[in-house]
């Protein structure tokens, strides 16, 4: 290599620069011919390493056409022979012909010659001895290799095994016994076959899968680092992919979407969502101006790291600082690619998919509210009799809650333009956009004589998550901030005066530092506040603030309350209801109250009697008086229910990744921070300080076949487009041609995605490297075949998962034999099936499954408490709360794309299923599921259930026993139900089980 670098430096390198690179790289790449650097030469195919036989050497000396160097005299033999005895010496450069210092590769694997850079081969499936155990051409790939090593497969698997791996493997669910029975039982024909399809047909499908991409996506709901904010619109990618798998979009359609699709399909609100792929990494919510340029560069470096990893299987973000150690990128190819998203930034964009359908049900609903009003006005108006006088005459007497008079908002505005509904308790409803951080602002107008308190309630309501009272994921708020200000009603252009809150308390709080009530009037600072403990979600709660004592008029005030919330990204308040009182210490409690108007009307009554009431004081009146009657209350019952179905806006926001969209807020803009910069730069060791070259849009060279040029997959925008430049539909289009581009690489590595998940380890055991320092196939020809048939297939990922599922490999027993484990110990060869441990999603949805708690509801935002019911791909993933069950069984951080996740062994796990509430829960609803079978009947249900087979007479013989003993046990403590805690036990025993925890 010395001697091959000296000769680079002494006489090749002088010779390229004045006579080659001109053409060949320095403003133009003619014939394919890149001389930039070593990575670029060897990826041209012209250049063979080793020998004199490269093209290279053959048109420098005039062998072949076209004749170099081109128009100019020929080169001298000495000349021609130091470039061939240079290529044979390896072709080593010093540093790149365009004027940077990085270091070039020099490993031998480098090159296009490498295996995976080629194009799509298509071999024969080979001819085997054993033809009859051929049920896909997959099976004869696999058993040759077999035959060759003297294995043979192990017989198929019996069907109930082969039921629960089927769906535990594309449904990530168990099958339901009485399912199991009926395959079990269906001695017809292509029984299997049919379960095949009729398992990719469940919606679970995607749901299921679409957790596998969320892996080498890196996807998560916030931007990680110290603040960590939430990304509340992420989950629509989620949506995006469960959908797209269940609908069996091409494959190829499903990656231009994720790159492109807000410039593939404009019209479509699914690529809209799938552009979320390039924005899920973490970033940074605090930086300085230093920082912005090298923050812009490092999130860059995320999106083409990411789409190198998940797409390509390539390491591309190796190149950021130098050319590629061990691949042909180099460094040049790296910013170039980085230059397509130059502008492209996280976008968050208001869709509203069905918004005529909204806006009818809305309209039907508000008619029906107001019929149900006008029925208990009916009521309220027919209370004039002698009971109504009598009442009256008597001073109103029985008026609960007179201390607290609850306000009628005259103005409510929201710095998120948020909805606000006024519903019949006094109570406010606020929906639609939900903003990181938002102001409420509540104007009344009060007659009360003089205010000394101002109470907030936080109430719960059906349509918040988790029933609220906050807006937040969990159902949580964080009120940040409270202030007040009254203005005179009876003067003309009088000022506001700020009134001071002196005190506060409330029903509950998180705790007594920074989540206190006290910390939202004490310390004026948004990052403390009042917040509720878990257990407080989903009731109402309040606070009250004292108001220091001062004048007052008696002609009464505009009253404006600002509430603020500014901690956590959309943690505001869902529903709240606010009430003033005259006294020093009113009652502590929620829902005490009257109106206003029944306030004066009662001072009015007994202060005068029923002659001084003005007709609205008598209504009050009559209203407060209708409450003794059944008929009321179920009239007001039946508002309360209606308000409850209030129907709520599809109105939301898509987290995007695209040019000229909003840009979701940032910290720094206040400090000017730009989001992007106009150009992207080839940078010297990845320092933006040191600049080498504007970086050109382009695609990765190695990848690209035939000579072809950019221009190939670019186009024009169309008519009054405006806001991008379409580099990335070209590079998405780049990425899809097999023939031309990374389509061929782009098969490899999905049907070996594909095939990881369904037998544990890949073709390529490394899914996210398929560079030369990744694995090599164990069965090329096979991962070949499958890439090549997944394109002729229209690249539909069904088909692949069908004819996987269908092979005789995929259906073969998980025992072994002392032949196979001597030969292929590992089981590379496929001769057995491999049990491996379910994932963590699959864990705990199978405990929610087979204790019959598991909710089935799909699509929307998700949930970041362990008690949600819903499957686990529905979890709130936050980049500093990671759900900790889910970490025990190797959850991935969210940081970076992950093609593999490990599988440890580690006694908290055990543990878990000992120890932990939840699974003690799951228990519990699993054994309500048994009834009152007797114990054997009891134990056998049990086992199909969980199992998907029945015990056998030891395992039903020592079920029983263990039943009997443990509710001795119980009768023995003098609690109550010994016999359900015994099949708690139980139950809680089997989820334990290897048996239920594993795909075997």
């Amino acid at each position: 290599m010395a001697q091959g670098l000296e000769l680079f430096r002494s006489q090749v390198r002088p010779l390229l620069e004045s006579r080659c690179i001109e053409c060949h790289g320095q403003a133009q790449v003619m014939g394919g011919l890149d001389l930039t650097t070593r990575g670029s030469l060897l990826a041209s195919g012209k250049a063979a390493t080793g020998t004199e036989s490269s093209a290279i050497v053959a048109v420098l000396r005039h062998d072949r056409e076209p004749f170099m160097p081109f128009g100019q005299e020929r080169l001298a033999d000495d000349q021609v022979e130091a470039v061939a005895r240079w290529i044979s010496l390896g072709a080593p450069y010093d540093r790149p012909l365009d004027g940077s210092d990085t270091a070039q590769p020099t490993d031998a694997a480098s090159g296009s010659g490498f295996w995976s850079f080629q194009p799509i081969a298509n071999p024969p499936p080979p001819e085997v001895s054993n033809a009859s155990w051929i049920a896909t051409p997959i099976d004869r790939f696999i058993l040759a290799k077999l035959e060759a090593a003297g294995l043979e497969p192990n017989p198929a698997a019996n069907p109930r095994a082969l039921i629960r791996r089927a769906s535990l493997d594309l449904l990530g669910l168990p099958p339901s016994a009485a399912r199991v029975e009926e395959f079990a039982n269906d001695a017809q024909p292509g029984a299997y076959e049919r379960l095949v399809d009729e398992l990719l047909e469940s919606p679970h499908y995607g749901e299921r899968w679409a957790r596998h991409w969320m892996d080498i996506a890196r996807f998560a709901e916030s931007h990680g680092f110290e603040e960590d904010y939430d990304r509340p619109f992420a989950f629509h990618y989620r949506d995006f992919l469960i959908k797209a798998l269940n609908r069996d979009v091409p494959y190829d359609r499903f990656v231009r979407l994720q790159v492109a699709g807000d410039e593939l399909e404009p019209e479509n609100p699914l690529a809209l969502m799938a552009t979320g792929f390039m924005g899920h990494g973490p970033f940074p919510t605090e930086i300085t101006e230093a920082e912005f340029e090298i923050s812009r560069y490092d999130e860059l470096d995320d999106m083409i790291g990411t789409l190198g990893t998940a797409m390509l299987g390539l390491t591309v973000g190796c190149a950021r600082c130098h050319d590629h150690k061990h691949d042909p990128i180099s460094a040049r190819d790296y910013y170039r690619m980085a230059a397509v998203f130059g502008r492209t930034t996280r976008a968050e964009v208001e869709y509203e998919p069905d918004a005529g359908s909204h806006r009818r049900a809305k309209a039907q609903w508000e008619k029906r509210r107001a019929e149900l009003g006008a029925e208990r006005d009916e009521l309220e108006s027919q209370q004039e009799g002698e009971d109504f006088q009598e009442w009256l005459r008597e001073g109103a007497p029985g008026v609960q809650g007179e201390e607290w008079q609850v306000l009628d908002p005259v103005e409510v505005k929201t710095s998120s333009l948020a909805r606000v509904d006024k519903l019949d308790d006094g109570s406010i409803l606020f929906s639609g956009d939900n903003v990181d951080f938002d102001v409420y602002t509540i104007a009344a107008e009060v007659r009360t004589p003089g205010i000394r308190a101002i109470r907030v309630e936080a109430l719960a309501h059906p349509t918040l998550p988790f029933h609220g009272p906050g807006r937040s994921h969990d159902g949580e708020f964080l009120l940040g901030i409270v202030s007040a200000q009254a203005t005179p009603l009876s003067e003309f252009d009088a000022k506001p005066e700020a009134l001071t809150l002196e005190s506060a308390r409330a029903t509950d709080q998180l705790n007594a530092d920074y989540s206190s009530v006290s910390t939202a009037i004490g310390d004026n600072n948004h990052r403390s506040g009042w917040a509720l403990s878990q257990g407080a979600i989903g009731s109402d709660q309040a606070a009250v603030f004292a108001v220091r004592e001062r004048e007052w008029t008696d002609s009464g005030y505009r009253l404006e309350i600002k509430l603020e919330f500014g901690y956590n990204s959309h943690f505001s308040l869902g529903r709240l209801r606010l009430a003033v009182s005259d006294r020093a210490e009113p009652p502590f409690s929620v829902g005490r109250g009257v109106s206003q108007q029944l306030a004066g009307a009662l001072r009015a009554l007994r202060a005068d009697g029923a002659r001084s009431l003005s007709n609205d004081q008598r209504t009050a009146l009559r209203k407060e008086f209708s409450r003794r009657f059944p008929a009321w209350h179920e009239a007001s019952a039946a508002i309360r229910k209606h308000e409850s179905e209030i129907p709520t806006s599809m109105f939301t926001k898509i987290q995007a990744t695209a040019e000229g969209l909003p840009k979701t807020r940032h910290n720094a803009n206040g400090k000017g921070f730009p989001h992007y910069y106009d150009e992207t730069h080839v940078l010297m060791r990845g320092d933006p300080n040191l600049k080498v070259e504007q970086a050109v849009p382009q695609a990765l060279p190695v990848l690209t076949r035939g000579g072809a040029a950019w221009k190939r997959w670019a186009q024009e925008p169309p008519p009054r487009w405006e806001r991008s430049k379409f580099h990335r539909a070209a590079l998405a289009r780049w990425l899809t041609d097999a023939e031309h581009g990374a389509g061929a690489l782009l098969a490899r590595v999905i049907v070996n995605r594909v095939w990881h998940h369904h037998f544990g380890t890949g073709i390529v055991a490394t899914p996210s490297n398929f560079g030369a320092m990744g694995a090599r196939p164990s069965h090329p020809e096979l991962l070949e075949w499958l890439a090549s048939d997944l394109i002729r297939g229209g690249w539909r990922l069904k088909r692949l998962h069908r004819m996987i599922m269908r092979s005789s490999v995929y259906r073969v027993d998980w025992s072994g034999n002392v032949t196979g484990s001597a030969v292929d110990p590992m089981n590379r060869l496929r001769w057995r099936w491999t049990p491996r441990r379910l994932e963590a999603e699959a864990i705990r949805d199978s405990m929610l499954a087979v204790s019959g708690t598991l909710d089935p509801t799909m699509f929307g935002p998700g949930a970041q408490s362990e008690r949600m019911s819903r499957r686990s791909v529905y979890f709130f993933v936050k980049r500093s709360e990671l759900i900790p069950s889910m970490m025990l069984f190797d959850w991935p951080e969210h940081l970076v794309g992950i093609g593999r996740r490990p599988s440890t062994s580690i006694a908290p796990q055990a543990l878990h299923f000992l120890n932990s509430p939840s699974t003690r829960r799951y228990a519990s609803a699993f054994a309500n599921r048994l009834g009152e079978l007797d114990l054997p009947e009891a134990v056998d249900a049990a086992y199909r259930a969980a199992l998907a087979r029945p015990p056998s007479s030891w395992e039903r013989a020592h079920g029983v026993s263990f039943l009997e003993g443990q509710q001795a046990l119980y009768r023995g403590d003098g609690r109550s139900a010994p016999r359900m805690r015994a099949l708690v036990d139980y139950c809680q025993s089997l989820m334990s089980l290897n048996e239920f925890l594993y795909i075997r």
